[in-house]
């Protein structure tokens, strides 16, 4: 059995960043509601 550093809050998503296969930036980051209450950013 090994152990794992524990990590705290921004150290956790900081580790994500480096997995493979994930793109640079979140595809929640492109999501935006305008004035008229319309989405954009989902596809």
């Amino acid at each position: 059995m090994i152990e794992l550093p524990r990590l705290r809050g921004s150290e956790r998503y900081q580790a994500c960043d480096d997995a493979p296969g994930l793109p640079k930036v979140p595809a929640a980051e492109r999501i935006d509601i305008d004035e008229n209450g319309r989405i954009t950013g989902l596809f």
